[in-house]
């Protein structure tokens, strides 16, 4: 079985070499934070027959597997492996390793977060302009 250190991984994406990138955990985990240029489908979702439909590059060319911490990604490899697949690559570590070497991630603020500091500055704003209105809008 393949692996690959993230930071490889990094040099090729830098490099600008074509590269697919599969990460297999949840969406929602996905869309927290990922690998830049990555593709999300959940583990579950995974067939060899749907990957050889839907793969941007070449048949021939690596189609790197991302998980949380690489173990899923290990399982899912040797399955497809066993499918007919044997250009699978684990990213060692997963997202945890990628993250602790410090490389680039795309990161989504949760909506409840964004508004929270919306409301935030609204209540700030409204303090400056009105403090009897704020009180009891804000809570304060």
């Amino acid at each position: 079985m393949k692996t690959i250190h993230p930071l490889k991984l990094e040099a090729l994406l830098e490099a600008s070499q074509p590269v697919e990138i599969l990460d297999i955990r949840p969406r929602a985990e996905f869309e927290k934070v990922h690998i830049e240029g990555a593709h999300s489908t959940p583990s579950a979702e995974i067939s060899a027959e749907k990957l050889v439909c839907t793969r941007e590059l070449l048949q021939t060319e690596p189609i790197y597997l991302v998980s949380e911490s690489g173990a899923l990604a290990q399982l899912q490899a040797c399955d497809l492996e066993r499918q007919g697949l044997d250009n699978v690559v684990i990213v060692s570590g997963g997202m945890r390793r990628w993250q602790s070497d410090g490389l680039p991630v795309v990161r989504r603020r949760p909506v409840a977060d964004w508004l929270a500091e919306r409301r935030e500055r609204i209540c700030a704003a409204w303090q400056a302009n009105d403090t009897a209105r704020t009180a009891v809008t804000c809570g304060t």
